[in-house]
Order: structure tokens, then C-alpha cells, then sequence
């Protein structure tokens, strides 16, 4: 059998795929790259899922790197403003089953359950769970969120918004990133450099 590279973006998508390349004679060899899936918590679930089904079925799997920065610079100046807000963590609502909301320093999450969520949505109940975010939560999703971009950190951003200063709370890890080039820092903006990115997140541990 010839082998043959299947990029995939989730299970029930690949599933097809993969039992008509079989058909057919080939061995096919699932690829997850996915850095345009937002939020993280959707990205692991779909990958999970693929995972498992690939191993269920005898089918070989690998990931790529998750990195939206990546994603951002290959489609920059053709930007989806719906992204965009995920990224610089403003609001949004989802709808739907197993749909991701984040609204008023919370976010919301549907039931994945099927059965379960038109049980509740026929009777006119909440089908989601929320968590309320913390200051330190959202200092971290910032430094996170914002070093996945190719724009980086805004620093005066970040403290006029949450009262924070990275710069000298994290002088000393700052100036040794800086020096190992791993990010750089230009106008009050920390940006991980193409060096970094291979690593971002062991930068992402030390910056939160």
C-alpha cells in the first residue's frame, strides 16, 4: 500500500477519507495542523477525538504545532474581524451544541451532550456551564493570547486595563528571553521572535 499524508481538521470530517483511501489501496497517515482553531479548549477537543479514532481504526497520526501566529501571519490583511475578537480577548456569544461564549469576564461553554441539550433547550433551561475569570486569570490569558499573535504584548495595554506591569513584575525573566533572542521588545510591545516561537510555550511559563 502507498502511504499518502491526510490533513484533517477533526474526526467526523477524516473518517470518509480515510476509509475511501483504504478502499482504494493506500495507507493513509492522518495530519493534525490546525493553528486557526480558537479557542484552545475546541482545538484539543477536536484533536483528541481524532487521536482516538485514528488509534480505534489502526491509523498512523501526527500533530503539528499550535501556534495561531502562524495562522495570523498567513492570512494578514484578509483578517476575519470574528477571529480578531477571539484573539484580542473581546466578547463573543456561541450558539449552539458544545458552542463557547466569553461575555462579561466569563466564559460559557454548552453541554456537548446532544441528548442532553435539546432536553434542556426544549424545557427553556441553561444548557452551559460559566466560569468566572479572576484578574490574574485574564493577566495570563492576555500575555497568552497576545504572544500567539504576530502583534505580541501590548504593555500599556495590559496595564492600563488591568493595573499590571509586566515589564517590571517580570524584569529579570524579560531580560533573559531578551537575551537568548527569544523575544523581542519594541515600543512597549514584547513579540516572541522566530526563534521563540519554538518554544512559546515555555516563554508563555515564564511571562505569566
Amino acid at each position: 500500500m502507498k502511504k499518502i499524508i491526510l490533513h484533517a481538521c477533526c474526526a467526523p470530517c477524516a473518517s470518509y477519507p480515510i476509509i475511501k483511501l483504504i478502499e482504494d489501496n493506500y495507507e493513509p497517515v492522518v495530519f493534525f495542523y490546525n493553528p486557526n482553531i480558537y479557542p484552545r479548549e475546541e482545538y484539543e477537543i477536536r484533536r483528541n477525538e481524532l487521536e482516538k479514532y485514528c488509534e480505534k481504526i489502526g491509523v498512523e497520526y501526527f500533530e503539528g504545532r499550535y501556534d495561531t501566529s502562524i495562522f495570523y501571519e498567513a492570512i494578514k490583511g484578509f483578517e476575519s474581524k470574528h477571529n480578531l475578537t477571539y484573539w484580542e480577548m473581546g466578547e463573543y456569544l456561541g450558539l449552539g451544541l458544545a458552542s463557547h461564549s466569553y461575555l462579561f469576564k466569563s466564559r460559557m461553554a454548552n453541554t456537548e451532550d446532544f441528548e442532553k441539550y435539546l432536553t434542556l433547550i426544549g424545557s427553556s433551561q441553561m444548557c452551559y456551564t460559566t466560569k468566572n475569570l479572576s484578574d490574574s486569570e485574564l493577566i495570563e490569558e492576555f500575555i497568552m493570547l497576545g504572544l500567539r499573535t504576530s502583534m505580541g504584548i501590548d504593555l500599556n495595554i495590559l496595564k492600563s486595563i488591568y493595573n499590571y506591569d509586566l515589564k517590571q513584575t517580570k524584569k529579570q525573566e524579560i531580560a533573559l528571553l531578551n537575551d537568548l533572542g527569544l523575544i523581542t521588545i519594541s515600543n512597549d510591545k514584547i513579540k516572541a521572535t522566530d526563534k521563540g516561537i519554538l518554544v512559546l510555550n515555555q516563554i508563555i511559563i515564564k511571562l505569566i
